[in-house]
């Protein structure tokens, strides 16, 4: 009986070296982290504390250091390593069987079979799944580029709205002061029997409300600004102060026209779902182009109890009788035409909400302005009291009031200023325009 074959051993040793030196990946554990990974305070690029944030900084801080697009943008690496693994060729297969003679005869030799092969389907579809790979990785980084915008503008619209909270503070604490005061003089009034309980008692019930609603805003300042300094990468604590945003042009109907006729080329979502559309059809041609019989070529290398060793080729072909990859197929093309619905729906939606939102935008910017040329008479007519007042030709009760309209009316121009910024702002987006500290997205193709 002859010796296991030398070159099979040298060969089995050549490719278990192979495999062990052909860039084998090791384990390293991550654990979790078991703290918080928020700042204090924001900082600048030195790490020393900013006692102030203007609109603009705000918005590229939060596209800079909020926590979930962080961990979004971690998600462009699993797809990039999903596209790497689809241009990556299978792993040939390598058989080998060795069969030792345990009964004596004159010329017997141990037998041994060794052969190779390789399925050569992938050729056939490798093309179609890396460019199905390479439109989902693209899908994956617009998704995470309209993230940003969502996030820019939420921040902006959240600043705004934080500001405006803490201009109605302002105002409410004076009108609370306002309405103190003239609740110590109605008391004085009521012991001397010169007004009515009820009048007296009206007066407690608007400064009650007052304050109700003094203390419903500073509630809605914690938790707006609770909310931002989340979105900044900041404690709930956080304290740093606001600078005046300032609201922008609204655009005009053909710009606005413009804007939506281009908006497919600019949007980072409907360049997503334009990507997502593309991947979609690229794994319908694969699964097509896997309808094809499978391939498989292998050599072998073979010697018989005898001593006679054989060379040979071997192919393997699958019949596509009973399933040739029908069901895949069937389940791709749905999806591309699901995708495709979605999409227009999408598109279709994005055209609705910017034109209600700028209908809704020059109707408050209309309010806005009737409120502002009306407000410098008001104040005229509030300075005027106030003199009369201080000369003893005015009661209290009517300065008091016309003192408290003129602060409801300035309330009231704070929030449509608000509102007014909050929608501009959504527009923009809505629009395609890039939002502040935002990257302008790739293109889908």
């Amino acid at each position: 009986m002859s010796r296991f074959p030398a070159t099979i051993l040298h060969g089995l040793a050549a490719i278990g070296v192979a495999t062990l030196l052909g860039g084998c990946a090791t384990y390293r554990p991550s654990p979790l982290p078991v703290r918080p990974d928020l700042a204090a305070a924001p900082t600048d690029a030195q790490g020393a504390p900013i006692k102030a944030l203007s609109l603009v900084q705000a918005a590229r801080r939060a596209v800079a250091d909020d926590p979930s697009l962080r961990a979004s943008r971690l998600k462009i690496g699993v797809s990039a390593a999903a596209l790497y693994q689809a241009g990556l060729i299978p792993d040939p297969s390598f058989g080998y069987s060795f069969d030792r003679v345990t009964s004596s005869g004159p010329g017997l030799v141990n037998a041994y079979n060794g052969g190779l092969s390789e399925d050569l389907k992938w050729l056939v579809t490798r093309g179609a799944h890396i460019d199905a790979a390479r439109a989902a990785h693209l899908q994956q980084v617009l998704q995470v580029a309209w993230q940003v915008w969502q996030v820019s503008q939420r921040t902006q619209q959240l600043y705004v709205r934080l500001w405006s909270l803490q201009q109605q503070a302002h105002l409410l604490t004076r009108t609370r002061q306002l309405e103190r005061a003239r609740q110590r003089h109605v008391e004085r009034a009521l012991r001397h029997g010169d007004v009515t309980l009820d009048a007296a008692a009206a007066d407690l019930v608007t400064l009650t409300n007052t304050e109700s609603q003094l203390a419903q805003v500073r509630e809605s300042i914690i938790t707006t600004r609770s909310t931002l300094n989340g979105l900044l990468g900041l404690r709930a604590d956080a304290a740093w102060t606001l600078t005046a945003p300032q609201p922008a042009a609204v655009p005009g109907a053909h710009a606005i026209d413009a804007a939506l006729r281009d908006l497919p080329r600019r949007r980072p979502d409907l360049l997503a779902l334009q990507a997502g559309y593309r991947s979609a059809d690229d794994r319908y041609r694969a699964a097509i182009l896997g309808q094809f019989p499978a391939l498989n070529i292998g050599i072998t290398r073979a010697s018989d109890t005898s001593g006679i060793k054989t060379t040979g080729i071997g192919i393997t072909l699958s019949l596509p009788f009973f399933n040739g990859n029908r069901g895949q197929i069937a389940i791709t093309r749905a999806t591309r035409r699901m995708l495709r619905a979605r999409y227009q729906a999408r598109l279709d939606q994005a055209t609705r909400q910017a034109r209600t939102l700028a209908a809704q935008l020059r109707t408050v910017s209309a309010t806005q302005q009737t409120l502002a040329d009306r407000l410098p008479e008001l104040r005229r007519l509030a300075a005027n009291a106030s003199r009369a007042f201080a000369a003893g030709n005015l009661g209290g009760a009517s300065y008091i009031a016309i003192e408290s309209s003129l602060i409801a009316r300035e309330r009231e121009a704070i929030r449509l200023r608000q509102q007014r910024m909050e929608d501009e702002i959504a527009l923009d987006a809505l629009l395609g325009h890039v939002p502040t500290g935002a990257p302008k997205p790739p293109s889908a193709t």
